[in-house]
């Protein structure tokens, strides 16, 4: 599974990165869930991807 962000600077220019990715045993909407929360919680990729994107605002 992969965990990607898309979002538009202020010019619009769409852009996407990928935040993390991680193998998934089941595809249960629960199970999948769980998943998505360990890889944002996984070495603060959340923040790390926030930080990424005010940093593409700024250009």
């Amino acid at each position: 599974m992969v965990v990607t962000a898309h979002f538009l600077d202020c010019d619009w220019k769409l852009h996407k990165r990928i935040i993390n990715f991680t193998k998934i045993t089941s595809h249960n909407g629960e199970e999948i869930g769980k998943m998505v929360e360990v890889c944002l919680r996984e070495e603060d990729t959340l923040i790390h991807t926030l930080i990424q994107y005010q940093e593409v605002l700024k250009r």
